[in-house]
Protein backbone atom coordinates (compact mmCIF):
# COMPACT_ATOMS: atom_id res chain seq x y z
CA UNK A 1 0.00 0.00 0.00
CA UNK A 2 1.42 3.37 -0.96
CA UNK A 3 1.88 5.95 1.74
CA UNK A 4 1.02 9.07 -0.24
CA UNK A 5 -2.69 8.48 0.31
CA UNK A 6 -4.27 11.18 2.50
CA UNK A 7 -5.61 10.25 5.92
CA UNK A 8 -9.40 10.43 6.02
CA UNK A 9 -10.87 13.04 8.33
CA UNK A 10 -13.77 10.75 9.18
CA UNK A 11 -15.55 11.96 12.29
CA UNK A 12 -18.75 10.92 14.02
CA UNK A 13 -21.20 12.09 16.64
CA UNK A 14 -23.09 9.29 18.38
CA UNK A 15 -26.81 9.28 17.63
CA UNK A 16 -27.97 9.66 21.23
CA UNK A 17 -26.33 13.09 21.59
CA UNK A 18 -29.13 15.65 21.43
CA UNK A 19 -28.97 19.43 21.24
CA UNK A 20 -31.07 22.33 22.42
CA UNK A 21 -30.93 26.12 22.59
CA UNK A 22 -30.07 27.64 25.94
CA UNK A 23 -32.68 30.38 26.42
CA UNK A 24 -30.51 32.32 28.87
CA UNK A 25 -27.73 33.06 26.45
CA UNK A 26 -28.82 32.02 22.99
CA UNK A 27 -25.95 29.53 22.81
CA UNK A 28 -26.54 26.02 21.50
CA UNK A 29 -25.84 23.48 24.21
CA UNK A 30 -25.32 19.73 24.08
CA UNK A 31 -27.57 17.97 26.58
CA UNK A 32 -25.50 14.77 26.53
CA UNK A 33 -21.75 15.45 26.38
CA UNK A 34 -20.13 12.10 26.96
CA UNK A 35 -20.86 10.46 23.61
CA UNK A 36 -19.19 12.82 21.15
CA UNK A 37 -16.27 10.89 19.70
CA UNK A 38 -13.77 11.42 16.90
CA UNK A 39 -13.03 8.36 14.80
CA UNK A 40 -9.85 9.75 13.31
CA UNK A 41 -7.79 12.89 13.20
CA UNK A 42 -5.41 14.75 10.94
CA UNK A 43 -4.45 17.28 13.64
CA UNK A 44 -0.72 17.50 14.27
CA UNK A 45 -1.03 19.10 17.73
CA UNK A 46 -3.37 18.97 20.74
CA UNK A 47 -3.90 22.75 20.93
CA UNK A 48 -6.65 24.74 19.20
CA UNK A 49 -7.33 28.45 18.75
CA UNK A 50 -10.49 29.84 20.37
CA UNK A 51 -12.04 33.23 19.55
CA UNK A 52 -14.97 34.45 21.65
CA UNK A 53 -17.02 37.30 20.17
CA UNK A 54 -18.39 39.86 22.58
CA UNK A 55 -22.05 40.92 22.75
CA UNK A 56 -24.07 43.40 24.81
CA UNK A 57 -25.47 40.80 27.21
CA UNK A 58 -22.46 38.78 28.34
CA UNK A 59 -19.19 39.59 30.01
CA UNK A 60 -16.04 37.83 28.86
CA UNK A 61 -16.10 35.85 32.10
CA UNK A 62 -19.58 34.57 31.19
CA UNK A 63 -18.42 33.44 27.76
CA UNK A 64 -15.40 31.66 29.25
CA UNK A 65 -17.55 29.90 31.85
CA UNK A 66 -19.99 28.83 29.14
CA UNK A 67 -17.10 27.40 27.08
CA UNK A 68 -15.77 25.47 30.08
CA UNK A 69 -19.24 24.10 30.80
CA UNK A 70 -19.98 23.05 27.22
CA UNK A 71 -16.57 21.41 26.70
CA UNK A 72 -16.13 19.96 30.18
CA UNK A 73 -15.88 16.42 28.78
CA UNK A 74 -12.72 17.42 26.92
CA UNK A 75 -10.23 18.34 29.64
CA UNK A 76 -8.53 21.58 28.66
CA UNK A 77 -6.73 24.72 29.75
CA UNK A 78 -7.18 28.25 28.36
CA UNK A 79 -4.44 30.81 27.82
CA UNK A 80 -5.51 34.24 26.56
CA UNK A 81 -3.32 35.58 23.77
CA UNK A 82 -5.13 38.78 22.75
CA UNK A 83 -8.21 40.93 23.37
CA UNK A 84 -9.75 43.95 21.65
CA UNK A 85 -13.15 45.68 21.61
CA UNK A 86 -14.87 42.90 19.67
CA UNK A 87 -13.31 39.61 20.74
CA UNK A 88 -10.79 37.70 22.82
CA UNK A 89 -8.51 34.96 21.53
CA UNK A 90 -7.15 31.99 23.46
CA UNK A 91 -4.95 28.95 22.97
CA UNK A 92 -6.84 25.88 24.21
CA UNK A 93 -4.61 23.02 25.31
CA UNK A 94 -6.22 19.56 25.48
CA UNK A 95 -4.85 16.38 27.04
CA UNK A 96 -4.51 14.66 23.67
CA UNK A 97 -4.93 15.19 19.94
CA UNK A 98 -8.04 12.99 19.93
CA UNK A 99 -9.61 15.14 22.66
CA UNK A 100 -8.91 18.21 20.54
CA UNK A 101 -10.53 16.51 17.55
CA UNK A 102 -13.58 15.59 19.62
CA UNK A 103 -13.86 19.19 20.81
CA UNK A 104 -13.86 20.38 17.19
CA UNK A 105 -16.82 18.11 16.45
CA UNK A 106 -18.71 19.39 19.48
CA UNK A 107 -17.89 22.98 18.51
CA UNK A 108 -19.36 22.43 15.03
CA UNK A 109 -22.58 21.09 16.58
CA UNK A 110 -22.71 24.18 18.79
CA UNK A 111 -22.50 26.56 15.83
CA UNK A 112 -18.83 27.54 16.17
CA UNK A 113 -16.74 28.16 13.09
CA UNK A 114 -14.31 25.23 13.01
CA UNK A 115 -12.51 25.71 9.68
CA UNK A 116 -9.82 28.42 9.37
CA UNK A 117 -10.78 29.03 5.74
CA UNK A 118 -14.19 30.26 6.91
CA UNK A 119 -12.73 32.92 9.16
CA UNK A 120 -12.54 36.51 7.99
CA UNK A 121 -10.62 39.65 8.88
CA UNK A 122 -13.75 41.75 8.26
CA UNK A 123 -14.96 42.98 11.67
CA UNK A 124 -18.60 43.31 10.54
CA UNK A 125 -18.65 39.72 9.27
CA UNK A 126 -16.93 38.47 12.43
CA UNK A 127 -19.68 39.92 14.61
CA UNK A 128 -22.62 38.81 12.48
CA UNK A 129 -25.35 37.02 14.43
CA UNK A 130 -26.46 33.69 13.00
CA UNK A 131 -30.10 32.85 12.26
CA UNK A 132 -30.37 31.08 15.61
CA UNK A 133 -29.20 34.16 17.53
CA UNK A 134 -25.69 32.88 18.30
CA UNK A 135 -22.49 34.84 17.97
CA UNK A 136 -20.05 33.23 15.58
CA UNK A 137 -17.43 32.11 18.05
CA UNK A 138 -14.67 30.00 16.51
CA UNK A 139 -12.60 26.99 17.54
CA UNK A 140 -10.10 26.08 14.87
CA UNK A 141 -6.85 24.14 14.46
CA UNK A 142 -3.78 26.27 15.07
CA UNK A 143 -1.58 26.91 12.07
CA UNK A 144 1.72 25.10 12.44
CA UNK A 145 4.62 25.44 10.05
CA UNK A 146 4.73 22.56 7.59
CA UNK A 147 8.09 20.77 7.68
CA UNK A 148 10.32 21.17 4.63
CA UNK A 149 13.95 20.47 3.71
CA UNK A 150 14.75 24.06 4.69
CA UNK A 151 12.60 24.09 7.83
CA UNK A 152 13.02 21.07 10.11
CA UNK A 153 10.32 20.69 12.79
CA UNK A 154 10.28 18.83 16.11
CA UNK A 155 7.77 16.07 16.80
CA UNK A 156 7.14 13.95 19.89
CA UNK A 157 6.47 10.22 19.67
CA UNK A 158 3.06 9.37 21.19
CA UNK A 159 2.96 5.60 20.69
CA UNK A 160 4.87 3.12 22.83
CA UNK A 161 6.89 2.11 19.78
CA UNK A 162 7.16 3.91 16.45
CA UNK A 163 8.53 2.03 13.45
CA UNK A 164 10.95 3.90 11.20
CA UNK A 165 11.32 2.46 7.69
CA UNK A 166 13.79 3.16 4.92
CA UNK A 167 11.15 4.58 2.56
CA UNK A 168 7.63 5.98 2.41
CA UNK A 169 6.04 2.63 1.64
CA UNK A 170 4.97 0.40 4.51
CA UNK A 171 6.58 -2.44 2.61
CA UNK A 172 10.01 -0.82 2.88
CA UNK A 173 12.62 -2.16 5.28
CA UNK A 174 12.28 -1.49 8.99
CA UNK A 175 15.47 0.21 10.19
CA UNK A 176 14.80 1.28 13.79
CA UNK A 177 12.20 1.91 16.49
CA UNK A 178 11.50 5.12 18.40
CA UNK A 179 10.01 5.09 21.89
CA UNK A 180 7.22 7.08 23.52
CA UNK A 181 8.20 10.71 24.32
CA UNK A 182 11.26 10.58 22.05
CA UNK A 183 11.74 13.84 20.13
CA UNK A 184 12.36 13.38 16.40
CA UNK A 185 13.06 15.83 13.59
CA UNK A 186 10.89 15.95 10.46
CA UNK A 187 11.71 17.75 7.21
CA UNK A 188 8.86 16.53 5.01
CA UNK A 189 5.28 15.26 5.28
CA UNK A 190 3.68 13.26 2.51
CA UNK A 191 0.16 12.03 3.20
CA UNK A 192 0.31 10.50 6.66
CA UNK A 193 4.04 9.76 6.44
CA UNK A 194 6.84 11.92 7.86
CA UNK A 195 10.49 11.92 6.79
CA UNK A 196 12.86 11.91 9.76
CA UNK A 197 16.32 13.46 9.75
CA UNK A 198 19.17 13.06 12.22
CA UNK A 199 19.16 16.49 13.93
CA UNK A 200 17.49 19.97 13.86
CA UNK A 201 19.74 21.16 11.04
CA UNK A 202 20.10 17.68 9.66
CA UNK A 203 20.16 16.77 6.00
CA UNK A 204 20.78 13.07 6.60
CA UNK A 205 17.55 11.11 6.25
CA UNK A 206 16.98 8.57 9.02
CA UNK A 207 13.85 7.10 7.44
CA UNK A 208 10.06 7.47 7.31
CA UNK A 209 7.43 7.04 10.03
CA UNK A 210 3.65 7.41 10.20
CA UNK A 211 1.99 10.47 11.72
CA UNK A 212 -1.20 8.43 12.25
CA UNK A 213 -2.14 4.79 12.20
CA UNK A 214 -4.42 3.48 9.45
CA UNK A 215 -7.37 3.85 11.84
CA UNK A 216 -6.45 7.48 12.58
CA UNK A 217 -4.73 7.14 15.96
CA UNK A 218 -2.05 9.87 16.32
CA UNK A 219 1.50 8.52 16.55
CA UNK A 220 3.45 11.80 16.38
CA UNK A 221 2.67 15.28 17.73
CA UNK A 222 4.23 18.45 16.34
CA UNK A 223 5.84 20.56 19.04
CA UNK A 224 5.88 24.36 19.34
Amino acid sequence: MQEDCELSNAMSICSDTSSQVDDSGGNLRISSLGKVQAKSSSLRNKTLSLTLRFDEEHLLEDLINDFHSTFQTYRHELEKTSEDETSATFVVKFESIMMAQGALILAAVNGFQTTPDKLTDNVEEQNTISGEGKLKHSLVPRRFVRPSPTLVCRFKVLSEKLTVRSGRLLSSQEITLKCQNDVVYVNRIKGRRARLVNRPDGVVTMGWASLFSESGIPLLEQLE
